[in-house]
């Protein structure tokens, strides 16, 4: 395990990350997790998870009711913890590594602004058009980060958008990628574990919803339509050196009746999909 706090996070130039946090008194971190279970030096699968501890939207405010339930907006990044810590107490035969990204999106004198412009890790720079589209902006840093570790697949975790209640409900999570094979894979361990997932399109014609004027993309664009597709769009400019999978877990990843928790998901999904041996 290895902690990348703000000062090393400057360092490397994690602006995107470190952006969405920079209002908070709290601290913004990186966190890499390794397993290295397999004898050989096969390359590991790779797993990222969106850890925004409280998010108030920022200055793109969210509304009052449900606010107290953006506790669960680190779902993502606690569902790669499950998953590394399932890993290690099987003794699982695989090499994984689980990055995840830390911090809170609060409103402050030093908060992130719409219309601000951060330069990423990559090096793109992208216009901040709406403060509570910040779980994206910390993936980008963190999918660009994964890539050092030459893995065969990557998947991404996160509450990312409400658009996906609207589509699939609260029984599945959304599934886009790069890679139809990772696809049908997910799904088809969905379908086995009990903890579904159903794929939603990522064509080239979701691609121009980042272009902005001052910026090489925007966090933001297309309106009303598609939100969950155009969110993976946006995530897409950063995974061009792998096979990616995003999982959208906003609908699947808590529930509020009869009491408000966590529902663990998707660490059955992904483990049925390592331990079954779907991707190896």
């Amino acid at each position: 395990i290895n902690i990348y706090d703000e000062k090393k996070l400057k360092k490397i130039g994690m602006n995107a990350l470190l952006g969405v946090g920079q209002g908070s008194i709290r601290g913004s971190y990186l966190v890499t997790m390794e397993w290295n279970g397999a004898k050989n030096n096969s390359k590991p699968l790779a797993f990222v998870g969106k850890g925004v501890t409280f998010d108030t939207g920022g200055y793109s405010l969210k509304p009052a009711r449900f606010m107290e339930d953006m506790t669960y907006d680190m779902a993502g990044s606690a569902a790669v913890v499950g998953l590394m810590k399932s890993l290690a107490l099987r003794k699982a035969k695989i090499n994984a590594v689980g990055v995840v990204g830390l911090v809170e999106n609060m409103v402050s004198g030093n908060a992130q602004r719409p219309g601000d412009i951060v330069k990423s890790y990559s090096g793109k720079t992208i216009e901040i058009l709406n403060t509570d589209a910040e779980g994206r902006l910390i993936l980008a840093d963190c999918l660009t980060f994964v890539g050092k570790y030459k893995p065969s697949y990557v998947i991404d975790m996160a509450t990312l958008t409400g658009a996906v209640v609207i589509a699939l409900g609260r029984h599945a999570s959304g599934v886009m990628t790069n890679d139809q094979h990772l696809a049908d894979k997910i799904i088809e361990a969905g379908e086995e574990s009990g903890d579904r997932a159903w794929q939603l399109p990522l064509w080239d014609e979701h691609q121009s919803c980042t272009k902005t004027k001052y910026a090489d993309l925007a966090n933001i664009g297309g309106g009303r339509e598609a939100g969950t597709i155009h969110a993976a769009a946006f995530l897409s400019k950063f995974t061009n050196d792998y096979k990616w999978a995003h999982i959208d877990i906003a609908a699947t990843a808590s529930y509020s009746s009869p009491v408000k928790a966590g529902t663990g998901r998707p660490v059955p999904l992904i483990s049925e999909l390592l331990l079954s041996k779907k991707l190896r």
